[in-house]
């Protein structure tokens, strides 16, 4: 998000679809109106936040949900929140982080969804953007079963050519992201942009 913030995309939308509320992305930007974060997450579930009514100084919207939520309950908040949030929004970029642990029988929630059903989130919020990113933060799948899923959804220009494993994002003293600790393509970028 920062690097497309940085390279002047105005408006950047950020669809948290994990059974966790987005928590440390909400408070990131809170006070960027640049940034609008929606949270589809368990309630009651760590970190106890992301209550419906936490709007994040107007910057975030939270979409908690019971447990058992399952596909058609996620299809009906997109076409009747999320998608409509995203229109009045008019962002010119998503990133999105699909977590798998909303997954049907994950041990880390108690949500009822499948891959079906997170692919078609995914496929309906990424069919309007000019823009996109998704992520799957603590995915067990591998290489090979990530991009396959990739190649189904995106157009053959988007498919990325390799797929790049973090198990943390390095940071600086400030808590800031380190760039310069993510390899020499980052650090140019950051040196020639001061982003």
């Amino acid at each position: 998000m920062l690097t497309f913030l940085a390279h002047g995309v105005e408006r950047v939308l950020y669809v948290d679809l994990d059974a966790h509320h987005g928590d440390g992305v909400q408070d990131a930007f809170a006070d960027d109106m640049r940034v609008l974060t929606v949270s589809i997450h368990e309630e009651k579930r760590w970190p106890h936040s992301g209550l419906v009514h936490d709007r994040a100084a107007g910057g975030a919207r939270n979409l908690p949900v019971p447990r058992g939520f399952n596909d058609s309950e996620l299809d009906f908040l997109m076409e009747h929140a999320v998608q409509p949030l995203a229109r009045a929004f008019e962002p010119q970029a998503l990133v999105v982080t699909c977590g798998v642990d909303g997954l049907a029988g994950d041990p880390l929630s108690r949500l009822a969804l499948s891959n079906d059903g997170l692919w078609r989130a995914v496929e309906r919020l990424v069919a309007d953007q000019p823009r996109a990113v998704v992520l799957a933060p603590g995915s067990r799948a591998t290489e090979r079963e990530l991009m396959s899923g990739v190649k189904n959804f995106l157009p053959p220009y988007a498919v990325p050519s390799s797929i790049t494993w973090l198990e943390s994002m390095p940071r600086t003293p400030t808590g800031k992201i380190d760039r310069r600790a993510l390899g020499s393509r980052f650090a140019q970028q950051s040196d020639e942009e001061d982003v």
